[in-house]
């Protein structure tokens, strides 16, 4: 007979979902979806207006609105200073990405 070997894992994100799938002898068989972090800027829309800043300051405004860590910056230049941009009816996410594009930066 098989020894069964217990392994802990440790996963962060947020649960966004718990279905319980079925009972069986041993338990509850769930099924846990977690998201990552930056799954909340996806979570609302807005209509401002940036004045003044570049893609770094309004990134660090949307992570910190949303209770996020600050994101590590691995730039060999600041991105130039927009007069203004506009975010209209989109997610803080989609208006991050379209940010970044705009000055050539990517993130993993």
């Amino acid at each position: 007979m098989r020894k069964k070997i217990l392994v802990t894992r440790y996963v962060s994100g947020i649960i966004t979902e718990i279905r319980n799938l079925c009972v069986m002898e041993s338990g509850l068989q769930s099924q846990v979806t977690i998201q990552p972090a930056l799954w909340l800027l996806g979570q609302s829309t807005d209509y401002r207006i940036w004045q003044h800043q570049n893609a770094v300051d309004v990134i660090e405004t949307l992570l910190r609105e949303h209770d996020l860590p600050a994101a590590g910056f691995r730039l060999h230049q600041l991105p130039p200073v927009a007069e203004y941009s506009v975010q209209y009816g989109e997610t803080d996410y989609d208006y991050m990405i379209r940010r970044l594009s705009a000055d050539g930066l990517f993130w993993w």
